[in-house]
């Protein structure tokens, strides 16, 4: 059975992409809260002059706060479903990952300090009081790390296999279903690496897809562009 391939170089830049629409995000809801500040004091403003009618001068007002804290209130929502998925998908893939490198431990495969190097390096998982996109780049990069680790174990584990039948042709022992197993275990390790391969590469391209999606819709917000910007500004 074949090892799948991660591109760490390409699975990064497609994380920096979606990280990317996420900082726009953000640009635009600090352009949308800057101008809700601004329409309250406006707001405040014809409330505390006598000369106005407040029921009549209003009016406009009232709705456009009303439509633009809508419109904060979608972007806040969006922003913080990708990121609880991302989150999720990532931290469950990554301590599954540990759970692995926990169980190699008790395989038997000789090259004892081999082993051991490849163990140690282990990154361990602790989950933040707030989940941020630093939170989020460090629990990738241990997933990554802790896939290549297993990825190393499964190559010395085949080391030990050759080594081992190797070493029962040449003494003439018959040992055949040893062998079978050894193989049987390395399968299924390679197995559930593929798995979770597989899983964080398609944790990363859907929402890389989906940040894509958002990403045009940003750039074509003609609601909140009628909202929010003025002669003098434009969103960035």
């Amino acid at each position: 059975m074949d090892k799948k391939y991660i591109d760490n170089e390409v699975l990064l830049e497609n994380v920096d992409m979606i990280f990317e629409t996420l900082k726009k995000v953000d640009s635009r809801l600090e352009t949308i809260q800057n101008k809700i500040i601004y329409l309250n004091k406006v707001y405040m403003k014809i409330e505390l002059n006598k000369s106005f009618s407040r029921q009549q001068n209003n009016s406009y007002l009232r709705l456009q706060i009303v439509l633009i804290n809508n419109e904060k209130m979608y972007l806040k929502k969006i922003k913080k479903a990708l990121i609880d998925k991302f989150y999720h998908d990532i931290f469950t893939i990554s301590d599954s990952t540990l759970m692995i490198l926990s169980s190699l431990e008790n395989l038997e495969i000789e090259h004892s300090e081999e082993k051991k190097t490849i163990l140690k390096q282990a990154s361990l998982i602790k989950k933040p009081a707030v989940v941020d996109s630093v939170h989020l780049i460090n629990l990738l990069n241990q997933t990554i790390l802790n896939l290549g680790l297993i990825s190393q174990f499964i190559d010395l584990f085949k080391i030990y296999n050759d080594e081992t039948y190797e070493k029962n042709i040449r003494e003439n022992n018959h040992c055949n279903n040893i062998l079978i197993t050894l193989n049987n275990k390395r399968n299924h390790i390679i197995l559930e690496y593929n798995k979770y391969c597989d899983e964080l590469n398609q944790l990363v391209n859907y929402l890389m897809n989906l940040t894509k999606s958002i990403n045009e819709q940003l750039d074509n917000q003609n609601l909140l562009d009628f909202l929010t910007i003025s002669k003098e500004t434009k969103i960035i």
